[in-house]
């Protein structure tokens, strides 16, 4: 990969059985904080969310998880009340030699939309990487707030990892983000992070995003929205283990979400 003090590089020779991989950064669970799966786990005491989406490019926090390809993503969450449990799933590409599987779960309260316009996840989430030489697993603590204000909202998101990369130091990120409901079927989003990495060798850095997403039926979405950051190419690698994986970029996502309170209710009403 070229620079032994990159993080993800240096963990891919120590699991190779020479030394210490600066991996790519940033896996993003499933997040359907509205729309019917969300509303509807609002109503139920026990629920099961499930989606799936296809996308050009995984793109997290600014940085691509895919080499700059498609990926396939998948998630199942479980819930009762405001405790829940997530399954998320995605092919990454981290280079030649270090292609694979990523498989996050994560656990913690959600407080959905109902009546109320603030919403809310607190937990922890563990990113599992198969084969395990594409990169160490780790794990963050993270909280998200969000506010709704009529047709609009805006929140902001931190997560925390104690021990990034199993490297023995920690890394934070920040986010604040924001969306406008254009109508029932039009919405708005950006939004604005920045990584932080104890380790020196590690590119701390700015993203951003923006884009538009449409949503049939409350269940079928196709987005698209321009990613950036401000890294270097050099400064890619320390945090990538590639130099063109943090550039500016187009994604478009087509997804579909939800619950099996939604999918029971639909039963009922065809067959009443």
């Amino acid at each position: 990969m070229g620079d032994l003090s990159c993080l993800r590089c240096g963990v891919r020779l120590f699991f190779a059985g020479t030394v210490v991989t600066c991996l790519s950064l940033g896996p993003a669970a499933a997040d359907p904080e509205e729309g019917a799966a969300g509303e509807t786990a609002s109503k139920a005491a026990f629920d099961i969310l499930i989606g799936i989406t296809a996308t050009n490019d995984y793109v997290s926090r600014g940085v691509s998880n895919s080499d700059s390809g498609p990926a396939i993503q998948g998630y199942i969450e479980p819930g009762f009340g405001w405790a829940y449990l997530n399954v998320w799933s995605s092919n990454v590409d981290f280079g030649e030699g270090f292609r694979g599987a990523e498989i996050d779960v994560s656990g913690g309260l959600k407080r959905w939309y109902t009546d109320d316009p603030l919403w809310f996840d607190a937990g922890y989430i563990h990113y599992f990487y198969s084969p395990e030489e594409i990169t160490p697993d780790y794990g963050e603590i993270f909280g998200k707030l969000k506010y709704r204000f009529a047709d609009f909202s805006i929140g902001a998101e931190a997560f925390y990892a104690p021990d990034i990369y199993q490297s023995g130091t920690t890394a934070t990120y920040l986010e604040g983000v924001g969306d406008i409901h254009l109508s029932d079927e039009f919405a708005l989003s950006a939004a604005v992070g920045y990584q932080f990495f104890q380790d020196e060798n590690m590119s701390n850095y700015l993203s951003w995003k923006a884009g538009l997403s449409y949503t049939w039926e409350e269940a079928v979405t196709l987005a698209a929205y321009y990613s950036d950051t401000d890294l270097t190419d050099e400064g890619c690698l320390s945090v990538s283990g590639l130099e063109d994986a943090c550039g500016a970029r187009f994604v478009m996502e087509l997804s579909f979400d939800t619950s099996w309170s939604a999918l029971a209710d639909r039963g009922k009403e065809e067959n009443p």
